[in-house]
C-alpha cells in the first residue's frame, strides 16, 4: 500500500509501488539467506585416492550424509517450528563441523563441497522457520521455506553423485 510518492497510501496501490516492494523485498531475502559457497581451502583435500584411503572416506561420510542430512525423521520433523527445527539445525551444523574436518580424497572433493553447500543451505533456512523467527518476521520465515526448495532438492542429486561415483571406484556405500 505504499504509493508511487513513497508514502502510504491504502487506497491507491499501483502495479509499479507493488511491484518495487516485492523486488526489493526479494533483493533482501536473496541477500539475507544466501549461503557463501564452501571453498576448497576450506577443505582437507588429499592427493591419496588409493582404494584404502576412498574405503575410508566413504566409511566416514556415509553416516553424516544418512545421520544428518538425508535423514527422513530430521527432514520431516521440520515441520515442527520448535523442536522439529532446533533438531534440524544441530543436524545441519554437526554435518558441517564434521564434512569440514575429515580428510577428502581429491576424487571426491566436488561432491564433498555439495554435501557442505546443501548442508549450510538447510542450516540456513531452518534458523528462520523457528517459532520465534516465524513471529518476529514472518515475511522472512516465508522467504526461508521458499529457499529451503533448493537445497531439499539438491539431496537426492547428491545421492545419485555418491552412489555412481562409488560404483565408478568400486566402493560399497552403506
Amino acid at each position: 500500500f505504499i504509493g508511487d510518492d513513497g508514502g502510504i497510501d491504502p487506497n491507491n496501490p499501483t502495479d509499479s509501488s507493488a511491484n518495487t516492494v516485492i523486488n526489493t523485498l526479494n533483493i533482501q531475502a536473496g541477500v539475507l539467506l544466501f549461503v557463501e559457497p564452501v571453498k576448497e581451502s576450506d577443505l582437507k583435500i588429499s592427493d591419496n585416492n588409493s582404494q584404502e584411503a576412498l574405503d575410508r572416506y566413504i566409511s566416514a561420510v556415509s553416516p553424516i550424509f544418512k545421520n544428518y542430512i538425508f535423514n527422513p525423521k530430521i527432514l520431516s520433523g521440520m515441520s515442527d517450528p520448535d523442536n522439529g527445527i532446533r533438531v534440524a539445525m544441530y543436524s545441519y551444523q554437526r554435518a558441517d563441523q564434521q564434512l569440514r574436518l575429515m580428510e577428502v580424497p581429491s576424487s571426491w572433493k566436488t561432491v564433498h563441497k555439495n554435501l557442505i553447500n546443501t548442508s549450510n543451505g538447510l542450516l540456513q533456512s531452518a534458523q528462520y522457520l523457528t517459532r520465534d523467527e516465524i513471529n518476529n518476521d514472518p515475511i522472512k520465515s516465508l522467504y526461508a521455506l521458499q529457499q529451503l526448495r533448493g537445497p531439499l532438492a539438491d539431496i537426492p542429486i547428491i545421492a545419485t553423485q555418491i552412489i555412481t561415483l562409488a560404483k565408478s571406484q568400486k566402493l560399497a556405500v552403506q
